[in-house]
């Protein structure tokens, strides 16, 4: 991969060529994560891959994920004749869109759908992972057993409250006895029925 940066119509433009492959898509962001925080201005950068040679489909989803982590001011517009990642054919065409005022809102638009993107595969994922490929007979089962369990423990933590009550109570009644007693003695003492020890 060879990179060239250089200034078109007054847009950053940054040329790959030669091969490009999935390992090199990782130094590339970082590259433009560098661009975009090193100076203000650069927040318009056209990525032109129309020379480089795509390595395989690994790339292409990476390069689809290259947005990832610039900054949210950033537009990037990639010119590539492969429409699957690119949104522009050429880089003048690339360069003519950031011209327009829809530019930004076309980023912004990309960046939304590929979070979009993401977000339904982790929810395919999570409830993929909740049914863990049970059937609907099975799911039905363990809920069951759940709502089991849960009353099965409301009917413990019933019958531990009460224990410890009644504990509880024990104690109090006992506490009362030997207060008791002990008035007892004192009391028979002073009558002089019991020899003071």
């Amino acid at each position: 991969m060879k990179l060239k940066l250089e200034l078109q119509d007054g847009v950053t433009v940054l040329r790959v060529t030669e091969e490009l492959s999935v390992a090199q898509v990782a130094v590339l962001r970082a590259g433009l994560i560098k661009i975009f925080g090193q100076n203000t201005s650069k927040k318009n950068v056209v990525l032109d891959l129309c020379e480089a040679t795509i390595a395989d489909s690994a790339t292409e989803l990476a390069l689809l994920q290259l947005r990832t982590g610039l900054v949210a001011e950033a537009v990037l517009i990639i010119a590539s004749p492969n429409k699957a990642f690119a949104q522009a054919a050429t880089a003048a065409e690339a360069v003519q869109q950031l011209g327009s005022g829809l530019a930004g809102l076309q980023s912004n638009e990309f960046r939304l759908k590929q979070r979009l993107s993401q977000l339904e595969a982790q929810k395919a994922a999570i409830l993929g992972k909740a049914s863990g490929g049970i059937s609907d007979a099975q799911f039905l089962s363990l809920r069951r057993e759940n709502s089991d369990l849960k009353r099965s423990v409301r009917e413990l933590e019933s019958l531990m409250s009460q224990v410890l009550s009644k504990r509880s109570a024990n104690r109090a009644v006992n506490m009362q006895m030997a207060q008791i007693k002990r008035s007892l003695i004192i009391v028979l003492q002073q009558q002089g029925v019991l020899e003071i020890t």
